[in-house]
């Protein structure tokens, strides 16, 4: 098939209900609306740095309709759960932030309810929603179904599906969607490749956290972009649970960790060369060590 004149290996648009997904250039309305959810978190380590209130009210709403014109409810969940790891890691207290939240989701909630869309949001949402409740029943089946074949092949995982009980989910294009990344790495390369897999995340997931908790105490800029690295990481883990690696999410992964890594150099940097630590170089060897006992 070819998309504007261009080879394109992933068919047509894709459609929801009564919409169309939007894809741009994310190949795919799933991989589109990943990046449009990592972009979501991370601009909140910009929205401080935006002096006037219009460019961060621009900011938001091309990312959040983006977003919603994926017609993507995985991003959805995820960007939804970064955003939570966000707001909660400020510098409010808990009774303030729990307050805004409720506040917010009543004023939300309320004036969908006054208008006509109201409740045809809530048939896209997934769990409670009734459009394409077939894509939430194929995922519960691949997981239920998947976990049989992992458990005969646990260390290393199976090399063909061909066979197996994940025949029973070949679908009409004659492919076998296992819209689980974790699941999908599980069957190919077993228990062992699945820790590696989510290791690079989690490992991920605790440097930011540490360094997160450092910068607190060096700069404003670093302790936002922490946040926004710990949301956008989050957001990552939970997304990956509803979708395959298709489109640009393999790049996003490796972007993301690399990302992590760099910003744990930056906060040791500025760390020792703010005074907090005597010798800049002693300080990155002892904190890079630290990481990996």
């Amino acid at each position: 098939m070819r998309s504007w004149g261009v080879p394109w290996k992933f068919g047509g648009y894709l459609g929801r209900g009564d919409g169309v997904r939007a894809i741009a250039s994310g190949s795919h309305p799933i991989a589109f609306g990943f990046t449009m959810a990592l972009g979501l978190c991370l601009y909140c380590a910009l929205h401080g740095e935006l002096k006037r209130p219009l460019y961060r009210i621009v900011g938001w709403a091309a990312f959040a309709f983006a977003l919603i014109a994926s017609i993507s409810r995985g991003p959805w969940v995820g960007a939804a759960a970064g955003l939570c790891v966000v707001y909660f890691t400020g510098s409010e207290s808990l009774d303030v932030k729990l307050r805004r939240a409720a506040l917010g989701s009543l004023l939300v909630i309320g004036l969908l309810a006054l208008t006509p869309y109201g409740q045809k949001a809530v048939d896209y949402l997934p769990f409670v929603g009734t459009v394409d409740e077939g894509s939430v029943v194929y995922r519960e089946r691949v997981f239920s179904v998947s976990l049989q074949v992992i458990l005969q092949y646990p260390l290393f995982g199976a090399h063909s599906y061909s066979g197996s009980a994940l025949e029973e989910l070949r679908q009409g294009e004659g492919i076998i969607d296992i819209v689980n990344a974790y699941v999908g790495v599980a069957l190919g390369n077993g228990l062992v490749g699945l820790l590696v897999y989510v290791g690079v995340l989690l490992a991920s997931l605790f440097t930011v956290w540490r360094s997160w908790l450092r910068s607190r105490r060096v700069e404003k800029s670093l302790d936002n972009i922490g946040r926004a690295l710990l949301g956008g990481l989050v957001a990552m883990l939970v997304t990956l649970a509803t979708t395959s690696m298709v489109g640009l999410i393999y790049q996003l992964y490796w972007i993301l960790a690399g990302l992590s890594a760099g910003y744990a150099l930056a906060v040791s940097m500025r760390a020792a060369s703010s005074g907090s630590l005597a010798d800049s170089s002693y300080a990155h060897t002892r904190y890079m060590a630290s990481n990996w006992r």
